[in-house]
């Protein structure tokens, strides 16, 4: 089995670079979502504990299945570890071996991010520039370089209660050409932005927005940390938007933003990105309508990243060959295999 991790990772991404990385795992998603129907899919698996979220997200297609580890812990920092960390294993459906173990974490921040502006570029206003950011933490640097890369937005606006994430922002994206201004709050961050992005890793009762901050031709990309009875959007919001979508509705119902309208209302607003991509229903009917993706992450773009990384493996050498299973012989019992050598 193949064992890819973080510094394969970093290899990867310093001799792809951002751009192509976005692009090429962008092209993925799309070959499999315009597959859906091929997908034997089912919501997340979440347990909830004391201290945060630990969840499994799987999913099998013909002749691969995906599983990722995930854990959403918001006091991390605390003991100076990261808030959300992952794992990723990909099998062979026709025989049930484990082909790759990968690192996530990184790979997760990734995913997301062209998720996001795979659908920004489908929901945005054109011509959208004015970009805010509420959220400074680990998924933020993601979002801005990506739009900044396939929207050239290079007008940022960001807010965070903590100023250290704030500064790592601003100096971070700087090196990519990229100025983010911070704001006195969420509120003057989001005021008359194109595209808003909300990236916090807490679970709020309280809401971030609110209808306050809506104006025609908005776009709100909502991927922070969701969970039943957790929210980060006021609901007048989703009353008054125009169309929300959404990755799978039949778990986004149980942990996203739209837990808190009613299904007639679900019924009428909500499409899946599955649907925008393949062209059976509009991200936008008109222009100035309001648009929504209440993003809470799904199994199937953990998929296609790992998809993808599989194929890169032997081009970019970033994987190491690890013994997790014993080698089969015919002529050998799975005990004789474990005490060879010993009797």
């Amino acid at each position: 089995m193949k064992l890819v991790d973080v510094n394969g990772i970093r290899k990867l991404i310093a001799e792809m670079g951002f751009p192509e990385f976005f692009l090429m795992l962008m092209e993925y998603i799309r070959q499999d979502l315009k597959n859906w129907p091929d997908f034997q899919k089912k919501e997340r698996i979440g347990f909830y504990l004391e201290d945060g979220i630990i969840e499994l997200m799987p999913i099998a297609a013909k002749d691969f299945f995906s599983n990722k580890f995930v854990c959403t812990h918001p006091n991390n920092h605390h003991k100076s570890k990261y808030g959300v960390m992952a794992l990723g294993l990909w099998v062979d459906t026709h025989s049930g071996e484990p082909l790759l173990l990968s690192e996530m974490t990184f790979l997760t921040a990734l995913r997301t991010a062209t998720v996001s502006v795979m659908v920004s570029l489908m929901m945005a206003p054109m011509h959208a520039k004015k970009f805010a950011i509420i959220g400074c933490g680990a998924q933020s640097h993601f979002q801005v370089l990506a739009h900044h890369i396939f929207l050239n937005i290079n007008e940022v606006r960001c807010f965070d209660i903590r100023q250290n994430a704030v500064q790592r922002l601003i100096e971070e994206m700087a090196a990519f050409g990229i100025k983010v201004k911070p704001c006195d709050s969420a509120w003057q961050a989001a005021k008359n932005a194109d595209i808003i992005t909300t990236a916090t890793n807490s679970l709020r009762l309280h809401p971030l927005l609110d209808a306050s901050i809506l104006h025609p031709h908005l776009h709100i990309n909502a991927i922070g940390g969701d969970a039943p009875g957790y929210s980060e959007l006021d609901p007048n919001i989703l009353h008054q938007v125009d169309r929300i979508a959404v990755e799978y509705l039949a778990q986004t119902k149980i942990e996203g933003e739209i837990q808190q309208i009613p299904y007639p209302m679900i019924q009428e607003k909500v499409v899946e990105v599955y649907e925008l991509v393949n062209g059976s229903k509009k991200a936008r009917e008109r222009d100035d309508e309001i648009t929504l993706f209440d993003s809470v992450g799904f199994a199937l773009f953990d998929y296609s990243t790992l998809r993808l990384l599989s194929d890169l493996c032997q081009k970019y050498d970033i994987a190491q060959e690890i013994n997790v299973l014993p080698e089969y012989d015919v002529n050998k019992s799975l005990f004789r295999q474990l005490i060879d050598g010993k009797i």
